[in-house]
């Protein structure tokens, strides 16, 4: 796959493929951490799926997909966020939900499955997110109300760019991005 623009450092590192699988848990109001990135390196998450179902005390409750910043973030990235995706749908008491997102999808939709309750398929920003971030599901209660789940199974895929210490000019502090030539009609194919 042809990378479009990496920040410094990472210019020519081939992304690794991992595959992050959760176990069973129990999420309460405070996010479910599935996994903080790690130093030296640049993630990408490309698809996630979550199977559960949703307890509430008396209404219903939302669930997002996050990636939360820590306060060790490193200079020059968001100390916010940078990212919160949630399924537009309130679920009820005992409702069972199948979530996914990926990067690859075009049009979000909602239905309902005999297997699986209600399922949700939702477009995710395809992000550079640096070390330590916490990649998070949330549930939020909506009104007057305590929410949990029971989380049968999770799975994230996401790339991972290693550092590969390419030597910056500038200031360290600055991040830059560097971007690939345009292509021209007639390069499909050429190699040179």
């Amino acid at each position: 796959m042809a990378e479009l623009a990496q920040p410094d450092n990472y210019q020519g590192s081939e992304p690794e493929l991992v595959v992050y699988t959760s176990p069973r848990n129990q999420l309460n109001g405070n996010p479910i951490v599935f996994f903080t990135t790690g130093g030296g390196a640049l993630y990408r998450i490309r698809f996630v799926t979550v199977i559960g179902t949703v307890i509430t005390s008396a209404g219903t409750a939302e669930i997002s997909f996050e990636e939360l910043a820590t306060a060790v973030v490193p200079a020059g990235w968001p100390t916010t966020g940078p990212l919160a995706c949630t399924v537009p749908h309130a679920f009820a008491n005992g409702e069972a939900f199948m979530v996914e997102w990926s990067t690859e999808i075009a049009d979000n939709y909602l239905g309902t499955n005999v297997n699986w309750g209600t399922v949700a398929v939702q477009g995710l920003p395809l992000v550079y997110i640096p070390e330590q971030v916490q990649i998070a599901l949330t549930l939020n209660p909506q009104g007057v109300n305590t929410a949990s789940a029971n989380i049968q199974q999770a799975m994230i895929q996401y790339d991972k760019f290693q550092n590969i210490g390419a030597q910056a000019v500038g200031p360290e502090s600055e991040q830059r991005v560097y971007l690939l030539q345009a292509a021209k009609p007639g390069d499909a194919g050429a190699f040179g």
